[in-house]
């Protein structure tokens, strides 16, 4: 069985790319999904070596894949770069990010917040569920375009808490589902 290893590299923007690129190395399908894919879907922030960064603060997210782990391909690295004419005040962790396949293309498709994305302003009306685990939801029926926004959709982009069924729900221990009809 082929085991994948997704090595993630962020260029800040602003402020923050004065403290470099920030790397995520050796997570499998699930942890890219759960600790970049899905909260850049969802417009949510991520936190990547305790800083925490909004989609705005991101110029661009790399994903890379190999077949071998970091701790594997450290070894050849340091000795590629002895050996290399050229020296640069790169680490080495950053050479791993740059391995194996690039699948950016193939897992970034749509901007930051692209689940979240409604129709335009028209006569619909929205049902909104939010849901934790499989037994606490609350529902909001008969929603507008622009009620849906203002209550559940901008607030959810920003990591705010949304209020359904008289409970604050936060886009980080929960899930918004937006049902048109």
């Amino acid at each position: 069985m082929r085991v994948a290893y997704f090595h993630v590299r962020l260029t800040p923007t602003g402020q923050k790319k004065l403290s470099g690129d920030e790397l995520a190395l050796d997570l499998s399908q699930e942890q890219l999904e759960e600790r970049f894919l899905a909260p850049r879907r969802e417009g949510r922030p991520i936190t990547v070596r305790g800083r925490t960064y909004e989609w705005d603060d991101i110029e661009r997210i790399a994903v890379n894949e190999t077949e071998e782990s970091s701790e594997e391909l450290l070894p050849r690295i340091q000795t590629e770069r002895r050996g290399s004419k050229t020296k640069a005040a790169i680490p080495d962790e950053w050479y791993v990010a740059e391995r194996g396949r690039d699948v950016t293309d193939e897992l970034v498709r749509e901007p930051p917040g692209s689940a979240l994305a409604t129709p335009a302003e028209g006569p619909y009306l929205f049902h909104v569920q939010v849901r934790k685990g499989w037994f606490s939801t609350a529902e909001a029926f008969n929603l507008s375009d622009s009620e849906l926004r203002e209550r559940f959709v901008e607030p959810w982009r920003q990591g705010r808490q949304v209020v359904a069924g008289s409970k604050g729900w936060l886009p980080t221990e929960a899930e918004l589902s937006i049902y048109e009809g």
